[in-house]
């Protein structure tokens, strides 16, 4: 997922969004920590997709990190 990061088609964004979604429901430390140290790197389709399925209050705490982040 990581070499996708940083590709300009939408599709590629949206397939990184949802392998992370779908990871997180595998691995949820792992992914969120993976969002969390990219959230500035992550397209906004990408991010939207991975984080559909975490709790209100963690999506809200990657919203923070990524305004932050991309502040930057």
């Amino acid at each position: 997922v990581e070499t996708l990061l940083d590709d300009s088609d939408h599709l590629v964004q949206r397939g990184v969004g949802w392998t992370l979604r779908e990871a997180h429901q595998l691995y949820p430390e792992q992914t969120s920590t993976f969002v969390r140290g990219n959230a500035a790197r992550l397209s906004s389709i990408a991010f939207s997709a991975a984080t559909e399925k975490h709790d209100k209050r963690s999506r809200e705490e990657l919203k923070e990190i990524r305004r932050v982040a991309r502040r930057r």
